[in-house]
């Protein structure tokens, strides 16, 4: 702790799920959000982003996503769906959206839409779109469905080195053939993928519960609540049913153990956790004082029994903020990191959404044998 985190490369991309359920009939068991002609704001379940969707005259917008993971390969792959219809009766898909954030195995944003399953595609090129300055990839995507091949971008942008990953897929599902150019243009000028990426571009999300939204599906057999095993700190931890996703990270040297939540994906929190040998917190605080180290007001809602310790500023820019609690002859540590893209705050001021997990990290040290 104190020390800039590993890189996280725990969100995989596989595009395992055809654009929409009505035309898979029980492969997307999932309730649909629908927002009306008129337009309205959503928060986008998977991502977190609260999107400002603009009227749209004669045509609606159903949101739903879809997750899955494998603790074993440390990976997660979740997506946001936006399906737009059109039509004498608001019943026809004109188009699709997958909207992503995160750290992706194939690396930044070039790296990642050049490893699209596309058919026939034109090399990654760069792109300005709205201002922004994104990596781009075209060519055609198999449904394999009743949709069958229809023309297909994909988009990539982030605002920082260090930050995630902003991954759009975009399907022209009423068109058979679009150069290059055309998707270009059809893409900046669609309301829906402005709207989407203004939300990102300017840190708007809103409260979301991934696991426990009827929009999203959860693919395979994945589980968010589930025993996983901190391997450094020696713990078992039950991870408690509190709406979130969350996925186990080892740092590479060793050091600790992380907590990074997939689902939503802003803000983007991770967990830094370790157990140290000690009498009192204040001893575990004391390690922590230097130039880097400051004392900021104690988080809101930090349950009864933790002490709240110093806020670290590591060297990407990103801060940490200390709790720690004493079970038996050991403290039990918690970094809370908080790196997402600007102007989101950089630090968790507020512990309530994440007692659960620090009430279960605290069962799994009463429960290791180790703490007397």
């Amino acid at each position: 702790m104190g020390s800039n985190p590993p890189p996280r490369t725990a969100r995989s991309f596989v595009p395992l799920v055809s654009l929409l359920a009505a035309l898979a009939p029980g492969l997307f068991a999932a309730t649909p959000i629908v927002i009306p002609a008129e337009g309205g704001t959503v928060t986008l379940p998977l991502t977190g982003l609260s999107v400002v969707f603009p009227a749209r005259e004669k045509a609606i917008l159903k949101v739903t996503a879809s997750w899955s993971m494998q603790d074993d390969k440390n990976t997660f792959d979740g997506r946001d769906v936006i399906d737009e219809f059109g039509g004498p009766g608001n019943d026809t898909i004109i188009a699709g959206t997958w909207a992503h954030i995160g750290y992706f195995n194939a690396g930044g944003p070039a790296a990642v839409v050049k490893e699209a399953d596309l058919k026939e595609p034109w090399p990654v090129a760069p792109a300005t779109l709205w201002g922004a300055e994104w990596q781009a990839r075209g060519g055609k995507w198999n449904f394999e469905n009743d949709l069958g091949i229809k023309p297909a971008l994909v988009l990539a942008t982030r605002q920082s080195a260090n930050g995630p990953s902003f991954l759009l897929y975009h399907f022209f599902v009423g068109e058979k053939e679009l150069t290059k150019d055309e998707m270009l243009t059809r893409a900046e000028a669609s309301p829906v993928l402005r709207a989407v990426f203004q939300a990102f571009w300017k840190g708007q999300y809103g409260p979301s519960l991934p696991t426990r939204n009827p929009a999203v599906k959860v693919r395979n057999d994945s589980l968010a609540a589930r025993e996983v095993v901190l391997k450094k700190a020696g713990l078992k931890v039950q991870v408690p049913d509190d709406g979130f996703v969350w996925l186990v990270r080892a740092a590479s040297d060793g050091s600790s153990d992380y907590l990074d939540r997939m689902a939503p994906s802003l803000p983007d929190v991770s967990l830094e956790v370790a157990t140290v040998d000690a009498a009192s917190v204040q001893e575990v605080f004391a390690m922590f004082s230097g130039t880097n180290s400051r004392k900021d007001p104690a988080p809101a809602n930090l349950p009864m029994g933790w002490e709240p310790g110093p806020t670290i500023k590591l060297e990407n820019g990103s801060e940490e903020t200390i709790v720690c609690k004493l079970i038996g002859n050991k403290v039990l540590v918690v970094g809370f990191l908080c790196t997402p893209p600007p102007p989101i705050s950089k630090r968790i001021t507020d512990v309530e959404p994440y007692t659960p997990l620090l009430g279960a990290l605290a069962e799994a040290l009463r429960q290791s044998g180790k703490t007397h």
